[in-house]
């Protein structure tokens, strides 16, 4: 009996320990009737940790119903997901709902699978916590209000950043309606409204003196000065919407940072500097060249748009190339080259 419990114990605790995956998410929406609602649920997650990997999440629409959603982007039936390299996984789950009534709804999803080994987040357990994503929506009258649509974000919300360096992140969100949106530093979520335990800043945790880590409630720059700690954190940034004054909707963006030494990213930025051009950068039509100075033999490239997606892969055959691009909306993009040993991503602007 007692080998039994003992066998039981032990792999509970391996599948807690391959199960934790979710890095970074969070949940937009557009209205697109009276009463209808469209959302996706976008979440980063560790590509490694395939026993955890969601093929359906579970979305609560803040009227008492629940249901799962599945998982629209990738390849497979059904989709697998887009592995973005470094060991993340991008994910988009959209569904649509009606409600009874025009009303202010919160929106969640609750997975018990937030990432291990967090510096900043109920340490050394942040496993143990649960990773949750919500939005509040506000339904408007479109006769008389309009329709209203969250922040859009066009950067991928993820990143690398290297120890000893300043680092600087900008979400880049837009709202289509023309709203004024707000950023504000808040802790992540572990249910509604609930915050999670043993929560510090990234600047809070062995950062010496005169750390700096804030955002700018207007531009929503995120900016740490200087990251002296290698490890993963996670913060919450509260994107706040506003017309004529008055608080519309809202939601939280969870998201990973991952300082690590500075070595690997060095000889990458190297690499790219010394073979790589992208132009025109800003780009204008529907294409763009890329230079590589050292071309020896075809060189593997992949472009994501501005949500991550993967759009198309291919190789450079020369030593200038050009890259058509099908019919884009405005934003960031990440086109990843292949250097013989890691992808290297570079970014270039589509207006």
């Amino acid at each position: 009996m007692m080998r039994c419990l003992l066998a039981l114990a032990l792999l509970s605790s391996a599948q807690l320990l391959y199960a934790t995956h979710n890095r970074t998410g969070y949940i937009s929406y557009e209205q697109t009737g009276p009463l209808t609602i469209e959302a996706e649920i976008i979440t980063y997650t560790r590509a490694s940790s395939r026993p955890a990997d969601r093929d359906t999440l579970t979305i609560c629409w803040g009227d008492g119903v629940c249901e799962k959603v599945i998982r629209t982007n990738g390849d497979g039936v059904p989709p697998s997901g887009v592995e973005l390299g470094d060991d993340f996984k991008f994910n988009i789950y959209r569904a649509e709902h009606t409600y009874a009534s025009r009303d202010t709804y919160v929106i969640s999803m609750t997975d018990p699978n937030r990432d291990t080994g967090i510096l900043n987040v109920n340490p050394p357990d942040s496993e143990q916590i649960a990773f949750h994503l919500q939005a509040m929506v506000r339904l408007l009258d479109p006769d008389t209000e309009g329709i209203n649509t969250s922040p859009r974000i066009l950067n991928p919300t993820i990143d690398l950043i290297n120890v000893g360096q300043v680092y600087a992140f900008n979400p880049n969100a837009y709202d289509v309606d023309g709203d004024s949106i707000v950023y504000e530093l808040v802790a992540p979520l572990q249910g509604i409204n609930e915050p999670v335990p043993n929560f510090s800043h990234p600047n809070e945790i062995d950062s010496g003196g005169n750390n700096l880590f804030q955002v700018d409630p207007i531009t929503g720059q995120l900016t740490w000065d200087t990251p002296n700690l290698i490890g993963k954190y996670n913060i919450g940034i509260l994107f706040k919407s506003y017309r004529n004054g008055e608080l519309i909707d809202q939601f939280i963006l969870d998201m990973e940072l991952l300082v690590r030494a500075q070595t690997t990213d060095t000889e990458e930025l190297e690499w790219a500097r010394q073979n790589l051009r992208i132009f025109p950068n800003p780009a204008f039509g529907q294409s763009v060249q890329v230079e590589f100075s050292n071309w020896q033999e075809a060189v593997p490239y992949r472009i994501f748009n501005p949500l991550g997606q993967f759009l198309r892969e291919g190789q450079l055959r020369d030593r200038i190339s050009r890259i058509e691009l099908p019919v884009q909306a405005g934003g960031t993009y990440i086109i990843s080259f292949w250097n013989g040993r890691r992808w290297v991503p570079q970014r270039f602007q589509l207006l």
